[in-house]
């Protein structure tokens, strides 16, 4: 078990695990059309750093030639010395930090008059409204309604709009008016596939 971890980790592998997770939970964005080689070898590199830790846990120093010559007892103590520490430090550790660092960083920023950064893509930023609901129109550029409802799901893995499932309302999400207190209203054009969608993102839920 030991032996296959470790090769799982000098493969690069385990350092991808950190990445989609932050995907997935939604702080960080990912295109299908590009890999960002810089995030996921920092990951690499910090899984390399937990199982250094572990094995100087279990055998006081860091030697490989240990993994040969252990008993079994001593592999699997090892093992789950490392699982225990990969979990903590990717889906609790990780999470908390990027979070704070982004806060401090909007905090600067707004103390120098300056927009807020966000290191999600436009699209989650805007569609995924923390669990609040999102109404969406979609129009043609001659104004014509293609669809409208509330936005269920969507895919967010490339760059354009591929997949939108919407879901109808027994009201007309195009007869709100585009200002109110219950939510906020954003437009979007897609030029490339020639359409307008109109967000109403609210503030409750």
């Amino acid at each position: 078990m030991a032996q296959v971890i470790t090769s799982l980790i000098l493969t690069g592998f385990l350092g991808y695990i950190p990445y989609k997770y932050l995907v997935l939970i939604g702080l960080v964005s990912e295109d299908r059309q590009t890999i960002n080689a810089p995030i996921l070898l920092l990951f690499s590199v910090e899984t390399i750093i937990i199982w250094c830790t572990a094995f100087a846990f279990v055998y006081g120093n860091i030697d490989i030639s240990n993994l040969y010559t252990s008993e079994f007892i001593t592999l699997t103590k090892l093992s789950i010395v490392f699982t225990l520490l990969f979990i903590l430090v990717i889906f609790i550790f990780n999470p908390l930090i990027i979070n704070s660092i982004i806060k401090l960083v909007n905090i600067t920023r707004m103390k120098f008059n300056l927009d807020k950064m966000s290191i999600l893509d436009k699209r989650d930023e805007l569609f995924n409204n923390n669990r609040k609901p999102v109404f969406i129109v979609i129009r043609d550029f001659e104004n014509k309604i293609l669809n409208e409802g509330e936005l269920i799901t969507y895919n967010s893995s490339g760059s354009d709009f591929d997949l939108l499932e919407i879901k109808p309302q027994k009201f007309k999400v195009s007869n709100l008016p585009y200002e109110d207190d219950y939510y906020t209203t954003h437009t979007i054009i897609d030029l490339k596939q020639k359409v307008k969608l109109e967000l109403y993102l609210m503030k409750i839920s």
